[in-house]
């Protein structure tokens, strides 16, 4: 009998060793991106509920209310409540907002400060990388990624959208012309960073600009006009303000601002948000809807319907889903 040594066992040589390293290598890199596609539709989908229980709520407020809420709701207050903490007790949020003084601003008391600081998950998107950070030291900030449709420019456009700063205009149902299913309700929006010296993102940061057209109401060819300035522009050679320290967009989402809370249409979907140099345009910051899904985000309209928007959508049409009375023939159908 043949006694066999350790000398007469094979093992595996480098060569096959390293074969089969590189088939494993190549088997991970075929699951890896297969692994984020699935992992990216389920971010997509639960951002997609995120939304149209927003926009369920918006309509249960409507019910209740004969109207739907204000989008900057406070006696005597600029930077009143927003849209989204009145609807918290239509998300199952009650515990939070029977704790809220909605005659007072975010900052108007303790509890309210308290409230504002809370980070609820209905309406943040599991896709924005920027929703996992930490407050700033002594902002309480909690955030929102869908914002309410301030229209096509807010003020400039004759805040033709779903939501302003006027106290007790919460839009009724008949006041949307144009039609529910063509009016926009809510649209994502891309959070700021909250990090001071990161670099410059195309969707998270806004940028200092200028553009030709008078701060006032516009026609909308002169929204047109605006538009293709802007659309002309370099964000990477522009600056963001306050010496690139304003990066709160989305923060706290209890204020009914066009900064905080709400979005607009004048460009289409994932642009970049502009916001003019001269302090006395400051409502006339350009605030487009914006995901970190790739190619689009995630629309409601004022009908609670969902929708996904693609980045390429015609412009015009984007622009006439701003204007809830404009009586654009246009639609995004």
């Amino acid at each position: 009998m043949r006694i066999v040594s350790h000398s007469d066992r094979r093992g595996f040589t480098l060569i096959e060793l390293l074969v089969v390293i590189a088939i494993i290598a190549i088997l991970i890199g075929l699951l890896l991106p297969a692994v984020q596609k699935v992992r990216e539709a389920a971010a997509r989908t639960t951002c997609q509920n995120n939304i149209k229980q927003l926009g369920l709520a918006a309509h249960n407020f409507h019910s209740a209310n004969n109207k739907f809420p204000d989008g900057a709701w406070a006696s005597g207050i600029a930077y009143g409540n927003s849209d989204l903490v009145r609807l918290l007790p239509y998300i199952e949020q009650d515990n939070i907002a029977k704790n809220y003084d909605y005659s007072q601003p975010w900052w108007g008391s303790a509890n309210n400060v308290t409230v504002a600081s809370n980070r609820i998950k209905t309406m943040m998107c599991p896709s924005d990388p920027n929703n996992g950070g930490q407050p700033g030291s002594g902002n309480p900030m909690g955030l929102s990624n869908y914002h309410g449709n301030s229209g096509i420019w807010y003020d400039r456009s004759g805040k033709d959208g779903m939501f302003d700063d006027l106290l007790n205009t919460g839009r009724r149902l008949e006041a949307v012309s144009d039609g529910t299913s063509n009016t926009a309700l809510y649209a994502e929006v891309a959070n700021g960073t909250l990090t001071g010296g990161a670099a410059k993102h195309r969707i998270s940061d806004c940028y200092e600009t200028t553009v030709s057209q008078p701060y006032s109401q516009l026609t909308f060819a002169q929204l047109q006009t605006a538009r293709g300035e802007l659309l002309a522009k370099d964000w990477q050679a522009a600056n963001v303000p306050w010496g690139g320290d304003w990066r709160y967009k989305g923060y706290p989402y209890v204020e009914g601002s066009p900064w905080r809370a709400w979005y607009n249409h004048l460009l289409p979907p994932n642009k970049p948000c502009w916001v003019p140099q001269d302090a006395a345009t400051w409502w006339s910051i350009v605030v487009p809807a914006s995901s970190y899904h790739s190619g689009g985000a995630n629309v409601c309209m004022a009908d609670g319907s969902v929708r996904f928007v693609t980045d390429s959508i015609n412009m015009d049409a984007w622009m006439a889903a701003g204007s809830r009375n404009g009586g654009e023939a246009i639609n995004l159908d």
